[in-house]
Order: C-alpha cells, then sequence, then structure tokens
C-alpha cells in the first residue's frame, strides 16, 4: 500500500515505476475491505476505509469499530472516515423493488451453490421457491440490502 501511495507523489530521479498519468497527482488511496484486516489496515494507514458488505455482512459493525478505535491520523486524512457497500433496490412499490432485488438473490444462490452465471432477469416469487440452505445463504450474503421504495 505504501509502494502504491509512492507513484502518486512527484516522481523522484531514478524511480523505476513512474504512473502515467498520476505521479504528483497524489490521488487519495481507500481501503476496501471486507474483513476486519482490512479495517486494521486502514487504520493503521490512517486511509479512508470502505467495507464490501456482501462478502462478510456479519463483520461489517466489528470492522467499522475496529478502523474507529484503531484510526491514527496521516497526511491523507485526519479523523476515521468510512463507506459502506451495500445492495440498494427501490422502485415505485416495494413488490416491484423486491421482483427486481430476485435477479441480486438468484446470482448469489447460484454463485454460493457452484452455478456462477450471469444476471438472470427478476423472477417474480423466487423466494418462494427456495429451500432452507438457498435462504440461509441469502439470509447471510444479502443481509445488508435494503429494499423497498424510496419512502419506505
Amino acid at each position: 500500500m505504501i509502494e502504491l501511495q509512492s507513484y502518486f507523489r512527484p516522481a523522484e530521479p531514478g524511480q523505476a515505476v513512474r504512473a502515467v498519468p498520476g505521479a504528483g497527482l497524489n490521488v487519495p488511496i481507500w481501503i476496501l475491505g471486507s474483513s476486519l484486516f482490512g479495517a486494521q489496515l486502514a487504520a493503521e494507514l490512517g486511509l479512508p476505509f470502505a467495507f464490501a458488505s456482501h462478502f462478510a455482512p456479519a463483520a461489517l459493525d466489528q470492522a467499522l469499530a475496529v478502523y474507529r478505535e484503531r484510526f491514527r491520523p496521516s497526511e491523507q486524512l485526519e479523523r476515521p472516515y468510512a463507506m459502506l457497500g451495500v445492495n440498494v433496490f427501490v422502485a415505485p412499490t416495494d413488490a416491484e423493488a423486491r421482483l427486481l432485488f430476485s435477479s441480486v438473490q438468484e446470482a448469489f444462490v447460484n454463485l454460493r451453490t457452484g452455478r456462477p452465471g450471469r444476471l438472470g432477469p427478476p423472477v417474480a416469487g423466487y423466494e418462494e421457491t427456495l429451500g432452507p440452505t438457498e435462504r440461509a445463504i441469502l439470509d447471510s450474503a444479502l443481509s445488508c440490502s435494503f429494499v423497498a421504495t424510496p419512502l419506505t
């Protein structure tokens, strides 16, 4: 990470690798993680932290707590700054939002059961076709999802 950051500072004489374009731009670096390690690394380096909730949603609260508790100010950032990657499906009705969400639900079930593929079209009543194993997959992987109308 420190090496990556150096590529966005002004190039030094004899520097073997130069970012083109990029050298001297001081591009802000973020840590994207889905574990406590990512949170700890971002905190230690004083970098912003983005949490990818679909990989380990159960770790979200703990990862943010660790990041905030262990954060050390850096040249880039004075205090903790976090972003959450969550699923958001919004439609004119809750039912339509749930229908749209079914495409992602099916994709996650297929991926986690060894049948990866392209994102399919929405499927009405998809959840009702699932067994307990598939429901458990969705309850875990997609627990950080918001599916509703804008008002809801």
